[in-house]
């Protein structure tokens, strides 16, 4: 199983493999589409294949699509092609975001399943890292603005909820200090088959996952933190 950051830097298809087979129940899209407004101006951090920014391009009046790896903003390139010159994009690793105001003003930051990973790289530091991360989006926002944080609330649990304590520590930042809301959205994987399942869970997550998969529906929880 390769680490999180070498699939980021080697593997966008095998990452689409995963990515393309969530929100099998429509609630994320839902939940995305509503809360972006028609012609927002939008700053997106860890946009990887552009999965979540698809999601909402059609919308927004712009979008700038930030990650730091080029091998998946290519694929992300790709994917949203059909948006033409609206969509943007430019190799920034999260805590760099601030750079990207000299773009701005934006009226929504939006990210998805990357700023847990920018917490983890520096344990014992969640506070620390969650409050930097929120700084460097709240420099890029117009007055007015809005943020949105897609977060794991865990993969083939049978409820919702942090699956490590890293990840505990930064949701409880989030609300505690900044004021975030959460909602729980149920965003499910289906599979074609769950010997598919088993293949693609087990690439990113360990043969402990995939030996833990019985069905080509696997549950996924995803957590929604909003500001303003």
């Amino acid at each position: 199983m390769p680490s999180m950051y070498e699939i980021y830097e080697n593997h966008a298809p095998e990452y689409d493999e995963l990515v393309d087979r969530e929100d099998s129940r429509g609630e994320l899209r839902d939940f995305v589409s509503a809360f972006v407004r028609p012609d927002d101006r939008a700053l997106e951090a860890g946009t990887g294949t552009g999965r979540v920014t698809a999601l909402y391009a059609g919308r927004a009046s712009r979008a700038l699509c930030c990650d730091r790896s080029a091998h998946m903003l290519e694929r992300a390139r790709a994917r949203l092609s059909a948006h033409g010159a609206k969509v943007s994009y430019r190799v920034l690793g999260n805590l760099e975001l601030a750079r990207a105001a000299d773009s701005g003003p934006f009226d929504l930051v939006v990210e998805g399943w990357s700023f847990g990973h920018t917490v983890s790289d520096f344990p014992g530091r969640e506070d620390e890292t969650c409050d930097a991360l929120v700084a460097a989006c709240r420099a890029c926002l117009a007055p007015g603005g809005r943020l949105l944080f897609l977060e794991t609330l865990g993969t083939n649990a049978p409820a919702p909820a942090a699956p490590a304590p890293f990840l505990d520590a930064f949701y409880r930042r989030l609300e505690g200090a900044h004021g975030f809301s959460r909602t729980v959205l149920r965003t499910d994987y289906r599979f074609p088959s769950v010997a598919e399942a088993r293949r693609v869970m087990g690439f990113f997550f360990g043969d402990k996952m995939a030996a833990g998969v019985e069905a080509a529906e696997v549950a996924e929880w995803t957590g929604a933190w909003t500001l303003g």
